[in-house]
């Protein structure tokens, strides 16, 4: 047996991470309209899981309302929409929390530009094509960078854009001549498996992909 104020003092460290992580949230997706949260989970039934809500987000009403059973309903609707068959006419979709983009440029040199391939609240999975273009001559490489954001318009701003995610640097050993295009094709799926594919055409390819937390 242990007391009240040593398990506190145990799950202490637990309850301050999913509180960052859920003000994180929060910020993130800019949901400032929010006024409630619905705890699921076995874990909301802890008093210091209510109490520490309560006192980080004071104007949002905290509900806790059989959470084990929370979990247990949101699969089984879940599993419903997957069947082929549906549930009369309604679709259940993944969709991409945030946009996608390759890093390039508009006028090259003056002005760094993000081409959003995968827009935010697309519908998952999604693969899109597209093509862009060496700036120099005889260019030995190029190399893609992908950046994360919560803008949902395809031309972007550089300074407009959030995270950087990972790049692909696809060699060019046959130095083509300025203006060369390279084919690019961008896919998310609902596992938040993310790949960027370039190819020349001239049978040079290179793949990444990462993992994305979501």
């Amino acid at each position: 047996e242990i007391t009240k104020e040593l398990f506190n003092e145990l799950t202490r460290e637990l309850l301050n991470k999913t509180i960052t992580m859920t003000r994180a949230l929060i910020e993130k997706n800019h949901i400032g309209a929010g006024d409630k949260f619905i705890c699921v989970g076995g874990s909301s039934n802890m008093p210091q899981v209510i109490e520490g809500l309560k006192s980080t987000f004071r104007n949002m009403d905290i509900q806790v309302v059989e959470p084990e059973k929370a979990v247990a309903l949101g699969a089984a609707i879940y599993a419903q929409f997957c069947e082929e068959t549906g549930v009369g006419r309604a679709v259940l979709s993944d969709i991409a929390p945030y946009s996608y983009g390759i890093r390039t440029y508009e006028n090259y040199p003056d002005k760094e530009i993000i081409v959003n391939l995968i827009l935010k609240s697309d519908r998952l999975p999604k693969s899109t094509q597209h093509f862009f273009y060496t700036v120099h001559d005889s260019q030995s490489a190029v190399v893609f960078k992908v950046f994360e954001s919560t803008l949902t318009k395809v031309n972007c701003e550089l300074y407009e854009v959030g995270d950087y995610v990972m790049e692909v640097e696809l060699p060019l050993p046959h130095r083509p001549p300025k203006n060369t295009s390279v084919e690019v094709t961008m896919t998310l799926n609902a596992d938040g498996l993310i790949e960027v594919t370039a190819d020349d055409n001239r049978g040079h390819i290179i793949r990444g992909n990462k993992h994305l937390n979501f």
